[in-house]
């Protein structure tokens, strides 16, 4: 039986099995997978948000997107971290998920769904940028990436949030 610990679509669900038909190994083998893969991005996300800011002269705008796509990332994986080491905490004593679990669940599906859309920017800017030779054209679209990149998610999130 699944049994839902967060309140949107990025809930961190377990199976309610018993011990005696799964081995613990096999019950924590993908929290073991999700906290290396999330503390590795969070280490990726950090190196190059510091090289960012350390090294002025790789502050180009392509090298500025990827440090947005970077913070998104660096929020997701934390707080999967956090989701996969609140565990059962998340939940409240009548099984409902705690405010904890509910913040938890909004900021990776917002990151997320912004690192999706970053990612897909990127590569607008480069296509219009390299492929269609026009770099002042990329530079003048980044406003407009802001707005779908950080609007959207937000919108979509809330659109979640509201039919519960």
């Amino acid at each position: 039986m699944r049994r839902c610990r967060c309140f949107t679509f990025t809930c961190i669900c377990r199976l309610s099995i018993t011990a005696s038909r799964l081995p613990v190994t096999a019950y924590r083998l993908p929290q073991v997978i999700v906290i290396t893969t999330s503390c590795l991005s969070v280490l990726g996300a950090t190196l190059i948000i510091l090289s960012y800011v350390i090294w002025a002269d790789t502050r180009a705008v392509s090298r500025k997107l990827l440090v947005y796509l970077s913070v998104c990332d660096l929020f997701t994986a934390t707080f999967n971290l956090v989701g996969v080491l609140a565990g059962e905490a998340a939940l409240t004593d009548d099984g409902q998920p705690s405010t904890l679990c509910q913040v938890q669940s909004v900021i990776t599906s917002y990151s997320s769904v912004a690192s999706f859309l970053w990612t897909t920017a990127i590569a607008v800017f480069l296509y219009v940028s390299v492929v269609r030779g026009s770099p002042e054209k990329a530079k003048a679209s980044v406003k407009y990436l802001h707005v779908s990149c950080w609007l959207l998610p937000a919108i979509a999130v809330g659109a979640a949030m509201s039919g519960e």
